[in-house]
This record gives C-alpha cells, sequence and structure tokens, in this order.
C-alpha cells in the first residue's frame, strides 16, 4: 500500500494510477484515503478532458461517499 502510494504522488498526473491505489485503499477499508484518491484521478480526467473516463470515475467516488459496500459501475 505504502509504495503505491509513493508512486501515486511521484506521478502526480496519471489517473489510473490514482484509481488503482483507490481501489486497493477500499479494499483495506481506507474509505478516506480512497475518496481523496478518487478525487485526484476525476480532477485528472477532467483536466485532459477524458469525458467518458470522468464520468466512470464519478459514480465510483458517489458509491463510495454514499457508502457502498461494492462499487459497480457500467462499463464506459
Amino acid at each position: 500500500m505504502l509504495v503505491m502510494k509513493e508512486i501515486c504522488y511521484r506521478t502526480l498526473d496519471d489517473a489510473r494510477l490514482w484509481t488503482i491505489y483507490a481501489v486497493a485503499c477500499v479494499r483495506a477499508g481506507r474509505r478516506d484515503e480512497a475518496a481523496d484518491a478518487l478525487k485526484q484521478a476525476l480532477w485528472l480526467r477532467q483536466r485532459d478532458r477524458h469525458a467518458d473516463k470522468a464520468r466512470v470515475t464519478r459514480e465510483l467516488l458517489s458509491g463510495l461517499l454514499a457508502g457502498s459496500a461494492t462499487l459497480r459501475v457500467a462499463a464506459a
């Protein structure tokens, strides 16, 4: 976990890495860290104008913030 977090902070502009880190955080029960990671991924995807990926990331974040036990998103 720590290594993955460090990689994300060294590679600040990779939304995919932030999303993978968020999933790992959810599995480890670190929901606040997962939300922060998804917010970073969402910001990056919006900045890069990846509308479909941003929508999926937004849905993941919404599910996490709503307290969903499992995160399910339809394919973009």
